[in-house]
């Protein structure tokens, strides 16, 4: 029997005592036979912490580390992805006001294992919101784009649903490649934007077009308190330059994606930035 890829939840979790729990019974939950739960509590004020250290107690699957000062999240989250070097085959980051459906982990692998070109795999999405009703989303416009240079500049220009694939699963040794989630000058705003991009030019994006995993939105959240403002998406747009200039593309490659990232820069100068990401 041919042993199935390591797979580690990463759960960056902040103050969460009011939603964790529904995420870690998510995890707990999955069907996968070959997951391991790591939790990294940021110094949080709350119970959160508490409620991680039950299911550790209760679950072999689960561990707990608790930081002694809060790192922020991506401090956090780079963090974890350091400490397990070499203990996964795929990685995903289980955020802390994040639902996976049971089938979740295993689907995701499946994607992988089937498609060795592929960095990533993930999901569609259903978003709840406090005061909204749920939606429904998805993130196709990598589908059949097997290019590194086009897929890079694809996500240069922000396409509709993009922030999903950072809820998704990707290769352990890409993390290494990338070096981590990359703060701008205005901090920790849309940090996933430019390590998606990062990926995109290393390897293929799988979509599992079904819906797997709840996302919630709360004003309170981490980004639910950022300000995207223009100044914002210029201060990331820098970010995703320096990824796209660090990448392996070629220079021809490098000079395409760039000039989709320009293009998209100078229509943020006049409409004042894109709105909603959802990010």
């Amino acid at each position: 029997m041919t042993e199935l890829p390591r797979v580690l939840a990463l759960t960056p979790a902040y103050n969460g005592e009011a939603f964790i729990q529904r995420t870690l019974d998510s995890l707990a939950a999955q069907t996968y036979p070959s997951l391991r739960v790591l939790i990294a509590d940021d110094a949080s004020t709350d119970a959160t912490a508490d409620i991680a250290q039950a299911y550790v107690q209760r679950d072999s699957r689960f561990s707990l580390v608790r930081r002694t000062r809060n790192l922020g999240w991506i401090g956090n989250a780079n963090a974890m992805l350091g400490e397990t070097r070499g203990q996964a085959d795929y990685l995903l980051f289980a955020f802390h006001d994040d639902v996976l459906f049971p089938d979740y982990v295993a689907r995701l692998a499946a994607r992988l294992d089937a498609r060795p070109d592929a960095i990533l795999a993930f999901s569609d999405a259903e978003l709840t919101f406090e005061d909204q009703a749920p939606e429904t989303a998805s993130f196709t416009r990598l589908e059949q784009v097997t290019s590194p240079r086009a897929r890079t500049a694809i996500m240069a220009r922000i396409p509709a649903n993009w922030w999903i694939a950072c809820h998704g699963m990707f290769r352990a040794d890409a993390a290494q490649k990338v070096g981590g989630l990359k703060r701008s000058r205005r901090g920790e705003v849309m940090a996933d934007w430019p390590w998606l991009v990062r990926l995109a030019s290393i390897g293929g994006f799988e979509r599992e077009p079904e819906i797997l995993m709840r996302k919630c939105f709360r004003k309170s959240s981490v980004s639910g308190i950022w300000s995207h403002d223009a100044d914002a998406y210029r201060a990331v747009s820098a970010t995703v330059a320096q990824e796209i200039r660090a990448s392996g593309l070629s220079l021809p490659d490098k000079a395409v994606a760039l000039a989709a990232l320009a293009r998209l820069y100078a229509y943020w100068l006049v409409h004042k930035g894109p709105g909603d990401t959802h990010s």
